[in-house]
């Protein structure tokens, strides 16, 4: 038995003619698909990177407010040694006015975690890279924002402070060490915080009128009794 293969009704240089224009035209919508594509994903990463931006740049400043403090807080911590010593030392200075402590700002950080999740295959390894670090070292400073608010809380405590027993005295003395090692944190991570910003081109923002007290830098003043 034999087949015949129909033959197209103007011939075959013509068929192919008109298939070659069908593939060429399904060729092109998908390259247009593709490019459509392209543009699309490229405006979702400039989206994300102008949003991340701002974001980044309130979280630079509230950084930046927290390391203008670290002076105040070292010289406030030396007069609380000073305070402390009298006291072992058989005095008992009364303070004048209530302790007061570092004003604590927290970062933000809601751009980041509402990325999609397809977000981090449009940007680069080295953007994804320092996107991470910048957000992992924000981590860091929350973590010891709440660990040196804790101290500070309990430094507090002893504002009218009339009697202090040797727990007591032991206790503030085991706390002012505390508070040193926390305030260590943040010039240690300040430097890679700082470059890791500067590489993603994030400029200290504003914190929107929220300022630290400057009464952290005034003397600490006692009555020696």
């Amino acid at each position: 038995m034999h087949f015949h293969l129909p033959k197209p009704l103007h011939g075959w240089r013509e068929f192919l003619g008109e298939v070659g224009i069908i593939v060429i035209g399904v060729l092109i919508a998908l390259g247009a698909e593709q490019v459509v594509r392209s543009v699309h994903a490229q405006q979702e990463v400039r989206d994300f990177r102008e949003a991340a931006g701002e974001e980044m740049g309130y979280d630079v400043a509230v950084y930046s407010d927290r390391m203008e403090q670290v002076p105040c807080v070292a010289r406030r911590l030396d007069q609380l040694q000073d305070w402390l010593d009298l006291w072992k030392g058989g005095k008992r200075p009364t303070l004048l006015e209530p302790i007061t402590r570092p004003t604590y700002l927290y970062p933000r950080t809601n751009v980041w975690q509402s990325r999609t999740a397809d977000l981090g295959d449009k940007l680069s390894l080295e953007q994804r890279v320092a996107y991470a670090r910048f957000y992992d070292l924000l981590q860091t400073f929350n973590l010891t924002v709440e660990k040196e608010r804790d101290v500070w809380s309990q430094i507090q405590d002893y504002s009218h402070a009339e009697r202090l027993s040797d727990a007591e005295l032991m206790k503030l003395g085991g706390l002012i060490d505390r508070a040193r090692q926390w305030q260590s944190f943040y010039r240690t991570n300040a430097v890679s915080f700082r470059k890791t910003a500067a590489q993603l081109g994030a400029r200290k923002g504003s914190t929107e009128g929220d300022n630290w007290d400057p009464s952290l830098c005034k003397p600490l003043r006692w009555r020696e009794g």
